[in-house]
């Protein structure tokens, strides 16, 4: 699904986003699923919460205001919520499409891109995927089964669990990875 036809008919959020600093946005990408590793597996929270407030203790740590913790808080913490974070502005939009872009759930408008953008798009389209669908599938199916909390039923590691225990034995990226794009 190529959502790049659809993204002039996106509404406009009504919720005002702030301006945050390019460290801020960097800690926020580098962070948003750290709550995924073993860590972290006894923390009852989803691992996107988890990732959210440890970058939050970093950049508080660092000295970073408020709403831009909050900004970045928000944007980890909702990036893998499909319908609801693309349509919101700021560092919350613009990771989730990111992350879109990156699955290849949504093309990146070249004409919104200078052209050295482009080309560490396209520099960065020769890097090994290194399984990344799977290792991280599994990763969150592993910490889910562990502790269920961290998958309510109508999430994206919800419904990665279900389809882990549906069918056990499947081998490869988790049928239901791609329910997040």
């Amino acid at each position: 699904m190529n959502a790049s036809s659809n993204e002039e008919s996106l509404p406009t959020s009504p919720v005002k986003a702030i301006r945050i600093a390019e460290h801020v946005l960097f800690v926020a990408c580098i962070l948003h699923d750290i709550g995924i590793t073993e860590k972290y597996d006894s923390i009852a929270r989803r691992f996107e919460v988890t990732s959210a407030d440890e970058a939050a203790n970093i950049l508080r740590s660092n000295g970073v205001d408020e709403d831009s913790i909050r900004e970045a808080w928000l944007a980890i913490s909702l990036h893998s919520s499909p319908g609801i974070a693309e349509y919101l502005p700021g560092t919350v939009g613009a990771m989730r499409k990111a992350i879109m872009a990156e699955f290849g759930a949504m093309d990146v408008p070249a004409n919104e891109l200078s052209e050295e953008e482009r080309e560490l798009l396209l520099d960065g389209q020769d890097l090994e995927r290194l399984d990344i669908e799977t290792e991280l599938g599994d990763a969150i199916v592993r910490q889910c089964r562990k502790t269920r909390t961290k998958a309510p039923s109508a999430s994206w590691p919800g419904v990665m669990l279900r389809a882990f225990e549906q069918d056990p034995e499947y081998v490869g990226a988790n049928k239901a990875f791609w329910d997040c794009s």
